[in-house]
């Protein structure tokens, strides 16, 4: 300050060096070159947007600033480089490497089909591995197909391979011989036969039946002559009534006759 005028450097060449001096008085006509009153402790003299000379904050100490290195210094206003602020903008828009957040529809590229390892799956990668299962309702089944074989006589809604078919119709056939194992094979034997076939039912229709013990005979009495027993056959065997005829080699031991 020389004599009541306080002198400051004013504009920039982009070095930090001021390109004009200017005095400030307190009583100058001048807004511009009127020192301001209403300063506090730790203020500097700086200048506002219009030029008037303001009191204003200190810049932080030991702080230096250097056009070129991302910083713009334009008539003593700091700003940061376009490309900083693009750069810093660009890095907010940035997921974290480690459990990122993604928005939008990400894209990643789509690993080879079979691979097993920690790379991202894509939705490409997942269509083709799950492209060769069948649907688990009314699947359509190529190639050979396989399944569990069911033990014989299993009636339920399992699976039935070939082998179980086989199984059941080796079972059917009980044995026969090659030239009657199918159903065809025995149509033609007894469209062939049907004559004999007819014999043969009508003989088995007159034979007896086993298990009813000569129950099912149509006349007893002719029975009981054909097979030479007489009446004796149905007397109680308590009391046996013989009329006529003789008994030769009987030892009579009591009894009434």
């Amino acid at each position: 300050m020389v004599d009541g005028i306080l002198y400051a450097g004013y504009g920039d060449d982009g070095t930090g060096t001021a390109t004009s001096i200017r005095g400030f008085a307190k009583d100058d006509y001048d807004p511009k070159h009127r020192l301001p009153v209403n300063g506090t402790s730790g203020q500097v003299l700086t200048v506002d947007g219009s030029g008037n000379a303001i009191w204003g904050p200190a810049p932080q100490t030991g702080t230096n600033y250097t056009a070129g290195s991302g910083i713009t210094i334009t008539s003593g206003t700091i700003a940061a480089d376009t490309a900083v602020v693009a750069t810093v903008t660009s890095v907010g828009l940035k997921a974290d490497k480690a459990s990122p957040t993604f928005t939008g529809t990400p894209a990643a590229p789509t690993a080879t089909a079979g691979t097993n390892t920690t790379q991202l799956a894509t939705t490409a990668f997942v269509s083709t591995a799950v492209s060769p299962k069948a649907n688990s309702a009314s699947p359509a089944f190529t190639g050979t197909p396989t399944a569990p074989t069911a033990t014989s006589a299993t009636n339920n809604t399992q699976l039935a391979t070939t082998a179980f078919v086989s199984t059941a119709i080796s079972n059917l056939i009980g044995g026969a011989g090659a030239a009657y194992d199918t159903l065809s094979e025995l149509q033609t034997l007894i469209q062939n036969d049907m004559s004999g076939l007819s014999a043969l039912t009508t003989t088995v229709d007159g034979k007896l039946t086993k298990a009813s013990n000569l129950s099912d005979l149509t006349d007893f009495a002719a029975a009981r002559t054909n097979l030479g027993l007489g009446t004796m056959a149905v007397q109680n065997a308590s009391a046996v009534a013989i009329t006529g005829g003789s008994i030769n080699g009987v030892i009579l031991d009591g009894g009434t006759f």
